[in-house]
């Protein structure tokens, strides 16, 4: 395990259980631990919030003014990078060949590269779980997975399907 992740949600109105924090945090976990190398350490923010947030997070940084299920928001770091070397493939270890022309990043950080933020609404998880035939939680991690897709560098063209077909639950 050579990541951390930053799960918080500030909203008093939202039931946020162990469970989905568990969850969140072991797929999440999963996946980076997936693509990065073991000497590479990992950190990631995940918001879990209402649409109100949301939409005020979409208004604030793309102009919109409507709520939308998940946000991402790219460290500068893993920006340059994509930008220079394209999307980060899903295969074993390979966040190595992108960050082997970091290590000064590293250095600067303590040897912590920061990936970015995920925000994702609570509300409109549950609206589209409904419509999907699925549970609430298993769409959140649906959408935290999309997130960090954006993350690494894909857009809604070139994104892999990655979402396992059933979550297990801890």
């Amino acid at each position: 395990m050579n990541y951390k992740i930053l799960l918080c949600s500030h909203e008093s109105n939202l039931t946020i259980t162990k469970r989905l924090e568990k969850t969140i945090t072991s797929v999440t976990g999963s996946f980076l631990d997936f693509i990065s190398p073991p000497q590479i350490n990992l950190q990631i923010s995940i918001l879990l919030c209402s649409n109100y947030t949301i939409k005020k997070l979409k208004a604030k940084w793309f102009g919109k003014k409507s709520a939308t299920n998940v946000i991402s928001f790219r460290s500068p770091d893993i920006h340059s990078l994509i930008k220079k070397f394209g999307p980060v493939p899903i295969k074993k270890g390979s966040l190595k060949q992108f960050l082997k022309f970091s290590r000064q990043l590293q250095k600067r950080r303590n040897g912590v590269f920061y990936l970015g933020d995920i925000a994702v609404s609570i509300e409109k998880a549950k609206e589209e779980a409904k419509i999907a035939g699925i549970t609430a939680n298993e769409r959140i991690v649906q959408l935290v997975l999309h997130g960090l897709m954006h993350i690494i560098g894909y857009n809604h063209k070139t994104m892999p399907e990655i979402y396992p077909s059933k979550i297990h639950f801890l």
